[in-house]
């Protein structure tokens, strides 16, 4: 069993415990979801209907953000990427044994999720997924 650079081990329970103590997690919302309530919540989120669609102007007014890849930028709690189908809103997130990434296509007005099960940290591949799930629910 290999020692993870995040703490913990790359296996999620080890003799029947937990590898990591969960309350790591702390503030970083520890929420269970479906990916289909999670891609729902996005849309609501991101359109601005979770909230007075005034405050949207401000969830998203982001600073830029080079380590989240190029062009990106980060506002409160928003994940802002171009891609090639237009702007994107989202976030992703991590527990060890667990990856999520939600992206809001604006243009598109398509809202798609993924939560895989991984004990890697920063799993490649899962924004280009969703911009390929976008792509063919856009039919394009």
């Amino acid at each position: 069993m290999q020692f993870l650079a995040l703490g913990g081990y790359d296996a999620s329970i080890v003799d029947g415990l937990f590898a990591v103590d969960p309350q790591f997690e702390w503030t970083g919302g520890g929420l269970a979801s479906t990916t289909t309530d999670l891609a729902r919540w996005g849309q609501l989120l991101y359109e601005g209907r979770a909230f007075d669609p005034k405050l949207l102007a401000e969830l998203v007014d982001g600073v830029p953000a080079p380590p989240l890849g190029p062009g990106a930028r980060y506002g409160l709690g928003v994940i802002l990427r171009p891609t090639p189908l237009g702007p994107t809103r989202g976030h992703s997130g991590y527990f060890p044994g667990y990856a999520t990434e939600l992206m809001y296509f604006q243009d598109l007005g398509i809202a798609a999720a993924v939560q895989v099960n991984t004990t890697d940290p920063y799993p490649r591949g899962l924004a280009a997924f969703l911009v390929e799930v976008a792509r063919m629910a856009a039919g394009r």
